[in-house]
């Protein structure tokens, strides 16, 4: 008795078409680790914003009450400032900030310090904080 003889292995048309699955898997696993690279760095730069707002707020948050107290109660005082391409290794562009002190009442019961920062990412693009950091100087000696 003779056994019919199977036909073992796949076609060329099935292994075609997962070779063409397998580089569409690969594609999306790639393009997936740069998004993922850039939101990365995009939240690494944003996190640093973040930081040199409140460094630079609590610099003069912590002045002594005399620079405060010099301020005219009617005017805003506002420094706008560009961060030294040397400090800095993180942004590959220009960094510039702007912190304002805004006295309340007359006279001048307390301040509100506010600091904004901007800066430009790899790919030119301009970014910002998302809201100003501000902060509450009360008129107390400490």
């Amino acid at each position: 008795m003779r056994t019919r003889q199977r036909n073992e292995g796949f076609t060329l048309v099935e292994v075609m078409l997962a070779s063409a699955v397998a580089l569409l898997i690969f594609l999306v696993m790639f393009e997936a680790l740069f998004f993922a690279r850039r939101v990365a760095a995009e939240n690494k730069l944003r996190l640093a914003a973040d930081s040199l707002a409140y460094d630079l707020t609590v610099d003069l948050f912590n002045r002594d009450l005399e620079w405060f107290e010099m301020l005219n109660v009617t005017q805003e005082w506002t420094e706008n400032g560009v961060l030294a391409q040397g400090t800095n290794t993180l942004w590959t562009g220009e960094v510039t900030y702007q912190r304002s002190v805004l006295p309340q009442g007359s006279p001048a019961t307390n301040w509100v310090v506010t600091t904004t920062l901007q800066w430009t990412d790899a790919y030119d693009r301009s970014h910002g904080l998302p809201e100003p950091l501000v902060v509450y100087r009360q008129r107390n000696n400490r």
